[in-house]
């Protein structure tokens, strides 16, 4: 590897490196030991994030991650002209590294979330898989973390009398991931929790640049359920929880919502308010937190008044509960609504539909009303075949943002 510094000063090359594609700058990392040097150092992935963030939002580009059932990952982007990329591109799954000889498990992975291009895959709610490694991997440069064991094991266990014994009752377990800005590390959340009425019972935090688990002696709202579906914006994970009353069941009409978080930072936990005109339950109503652009949005779908109806709602000030706007709403969806997924474009918003005994995915355009199949390309669509002939899409995840982030990580491994 020899070494082509002198071609060009440090600060020309660094400016060129930072406009090229990610599989270029891996090339490139190839060439010489200074280019190397460079685009391994912390500075030059932290520059090219910050420059293919804002990249995005000037061209408008959005990227989803799409999972199919089983271990098959995709990413579909919305405006491919602009990166001078394929729109529809398959990701290469590491699962025959991460499971060899187990290799049927990968498929009970989920995506526990994203973050600056990298991919948390766990083993959501089941207790009973919590011996199995969570992944953190970064589908563009090829490599992956495996977590260690946890700190923190689930062990039922018999009493005295030889009874089965168990602390709390249906005992699960809940994923987070996100970004620690302030010390530039990424963090996976783990809470084992009771399905019913207990409280949290453990919590614990993985740090991607010591590489351990640590024990978080904090305290967890008494709301707090298991739940796979999270949202990180503004350097903390967020649920929707229903309030727990006194002497009253969950399941009554007089409900009410607010939303859980987890900052990455301080390791701590907090509440916030939904919007007023989303506290309260509504009979046919469900309600999944997600991003809009940089802000946290609440989407909502379901029936009112006999009409299908999809809102979606925006905090526009970071915790500011006065800020909470209602940005969409759109009625008279001749198929009902389900699963929001994410944004195509700032306004197209992707999820399944109920067609009679099939639930497609489909993109409605909030400016015209306009509902239209999902189409990836010509051989990937979501369209009205019958559901063993049809992609079957559980997860997409929206605001992907490439990145360099593993490359030189010492602990990541490689695979091709």
């Amino acid at each position: 590897m020899s070494d082509l510094s002198f071609l060009l000063p440090l600060e020309i090359t660094t400016d060129i490196m930072l406009r090229l594609p990610i599989k270029s700058i891996v090339t490139c990392a190839s060439v010489c030991k200074s280019w190397n040097s460079l685009i391994k150092s912390s500075a030059f992935t932290e520059n090219h994030l910050h420059c293919t963030i804002q990249s995005y939002r000037r061209k408008d580009v959005h990227i989803l991650l799409l999972r199919e059932r089983k271990e098959i990952y995709s990413l579909y982007r919305n405006n491919p002209s602009a990166l001078g990329s394929d729109q529809y591109v398959e990701l290469p799954y590491p699962s025959k590294f991460v499971f060899p000889e187990l290799h049927y498990l990968s498929e009970y992975h989920i995506v526990s979330g994203t973050c600056n291009w990298l991919v948390c895959l766990a083993f959501g709610y089941d207790i009973s898989m919590q011996e199995y490694p969570i992944i953190i991997w970064n589908p563009t440069v090829r490599k992956f973390v495996l977590l260690p064991r946890p700190s923190f094991i689930w062990d039922s266990y018999f009493d005295q009398s030889g009874g089965y014994h168990c602390r709390v009752k249906w005992p699960r377990q809940t994923h987070a991931f996100g970004h620690d800005s302030r010390s530039n590390d990424y963090k996976v959340l783990r809470i084992v929790s009771g399905l019913e009425e207990e409280p949290a019972v453990r919590v614990e935090v993985y740090s991607l640049a010591r590489g351990s688990w640590r024990p978080l002696d904090v305290a967890v709202p008494a709301c707090f359920k298991p739940q796979c579906i999270s949202s990180f914006i503004n350097g903390a994970s967020h649920w929707i929880q229903t309030l727990d009353k006194v002497g009253k069941r969950r399941d009554q009409d007089d409900d009410e919502y607010v939303i859980v978080l987890f900052n990455m930072e301080t390791e701590l936990f907090g509440e916030m308010q939904m919007p007023e005109a989303l506290r309260k339950y509504k009979p046919r109503t469900s309600y999944i937190i997600s991003k809009y652009e940089e802000c946290l949005a609440l989407i909502e779908t379901g029936r009112q008044r006999e009409l299908n109806v999809l809102q979606v709602w925006v905090m526009k000030e970071y915790g500011v509960v006065e800020s909470w706007t209602r940005l969409y709403k759109i009625s008279g969806l001749v198929s009902i609504p389900l699963d929001p997924f994410g944004f195509k474009s700032s306004c197209e918003l992707v999820l399944s539909m109920q067609l009679g005994r099939l639930n497609p995915l489909q993109t409605v355009n909030f400016e015209n009303g306009e509902v239209k199949d999902f189409v990836i390309d010509e051989h990937h669509t979501s369209t009205r075949l019958p559901q063993p002939l049809r992609p079957g899409y559980d997860s997409v995840k929206s605001y992907f943002v490439e990145s360099l982030v593993l490359f030189d990580h010492p602990s990541a491994t490689s695979y091709f």
